[in-house]
């Protein structure tokens, strides 16, 4: 018994080492490819899954946001979303109540129809309801990003814990209304908010995605590994959030890779006319 526990120890340090070394090598190499500079890096991270159209983003002091406005309200909501919860509850695994849900299937409809109208304005001028802003692309895209998180963070806890809350951190509007306040300061923080703030919140932004990335590809190879719900502390996780974390890197690489081989620039889309 004790022969096969120290040979399964053997493997995850070896698993352990080879997945470092793997995100080194990616790491450096995404590093040395990239466009140079802090916004550079960060807007490469964007480059990976937004279309990062000029005309659509907000540009502090001559730099173009990583994320175009919308994606840098929705990464940015789930961002405040994910931290608020992680501030006021420790593994809670239940998710928000009924009317919560509601209101944030509300934020999802208001979504859709600004995406689909910022869409449209691409044939007709001025929309076909109204005129898409890129203020009214970030207020519905934080008001997703507020769902994301809100849905992401008890589906971790009630995948990986063997032990966790079967209640919501956000259990009433109470709550929800003071994570709603700090989505509006959110808001008008990037509308209005001095550069330093702009630089700052546009960093968070693209490191948001990623982030993101990682805590999806952790519970991927949690669930597929069949693992889930057999973790007791995150000291245990450290194998399965470094896989998390390649996988993440590897796919921004490879995006990364993909898209500049087909469009030769790390440019946006080009906005139609």
């Amino acid at each position: 018994m004790d022969e096969k526990k120290n040979s399964n120890e053997i493997k995850k340090r070896a698993a352990f080492v080879l997945l470092i070394s793997i995100a080194i090598i990616l790491f450096i190499g995404w590093l040395l490819n990239t466009p140079a500079g802090l916004f550079g890096k960060t807007g490469a991270i964007g480059y990976a899954f937004c279309h990062r159209i000029v005309e659509r983003s907000f540009v502090v002091d001559g730099h173009q946001f990583p994320l175009c406005a919308r994606c840098s309200g929705m990464y940015l909501g789930a961002l405040l979303a994910l931290i608020y919860q992680i501030m006021i509850g420790k593994k809670h695994g239940g998710f928000p109540p009924k009317s919560i849900l509601a209101a944030l299937l509300v934020f999802l409809l208001a979504f859709a129809v600004d995406g689909t109208n910022s869409v449209l304005q691409f044939v007709f001028e001025d929309g076909v309801l109204y005129q898409t802003t890129n203020a009214t692309r970030m207020i519905t895209g934080s008001g997703v990003g507020l769902g994301i998180g809100l849905i992401i963070y008890p589906l971790f806890h009630q995948s990986v814990w063997m032990l966790y809350e079967r209640k919501p951190v956000i259990n009433n509007w109470n709550k929800f209304g003071i994570l709603l306040l700090m989505a509006v300061i959110l808001v008008v923080s990037v509308l209005f908010g001095p550069d330093f703030i702009l630089y700052l919140l546009a960093i968070l932004g693209a490191l948001s995605v990623f982030a993101l990335l990682v805590i999806l590809y952790t519970l991927l190879y949690v669930l597929l590994t069949k693992q889930d719900n057999k973790f007791m502390n995150y000291a245990q996780l450290k194998l399965p959030v470094l896989i998390g974390f390649v996988m993440a890197l590897g796919q921004v690489v490879i995006f990364n890779y993909l898209r500049f081989f087909l469009t030769g620039t790390w440019s946006g889309f080009p906005s139609l006319p």
